[in-house]
């Protein structure tokens, strides 16, 4: 992989994107039961970014991602709250499989209405293969459009 990065410079889209990625990763390791270091993985997205700081990195990782359902409760239609390179907003959901890339997925009706509403800024990113190698696509705007629904789930109600 190429440097990136240039000091006294905005973070670029790869910068953020990577800065992303590992935090995901070190999601993934948590969420796996493992216990990550954190630091190490720092020191390598320093090395791939010699312009930034190992500080930086950590204060932009800080920064630029909440983990909504964690902190702020289960509800909002997302799961992370970050940044785009420009400022916009970006939220992001969450879905995770042990199995292939092309695994249907479950996705709450809020989830799908957030999705519509909040197109411009809306991705949903897709773990996958998350116990033996876990990779991750990301499917951007309204969930309707991005994948294809198919009702499983009924609520009955009495009449």
């Amino acid at each position: 992989m190429a440097l990136i990065g240039e000091t006294g410079k905005a973070w670029t889209v790869d910068e953020i994107e990577l800065v992303v990625t590992v935090y995901f990763d070190l999601l993934a390791a948590e969420l796996r039961g493992e216990r990550p270091v954190k630091a190490t993985r720092m020191r390598d997205l320093q090395r791939l970014m010699p312009a930034r700081t190992v500080g930086s990195i950590e204060r932009k990782m800080s920064d630029s991602v909440v983990w909504v359902a964690r902190d702020l409760g289960d509800g909002a239609g997302y799961d992370i709250a970050s940044f785009r390179d420009d400022g916009t907003p970006r939220h992001i959901e969450v879905k995770t499989t042990n199995l292939g890339a092309r695994t249907p997925f479950y996705v709450t009706r809020w989830e799908v209405e957030v999705s519509g509403k909040e197109s411009e800024i809306y991705s949903l990113y897709r773990v996958f293969d998350f116990r033996s190698d876990p990779r991750i696509y990301r499917l951007d705007g309204s969930v309707e459009k991005s994948a294809r629904l198919e009702p499983s789930v009924f609520v009955g109600v009495p009449r």
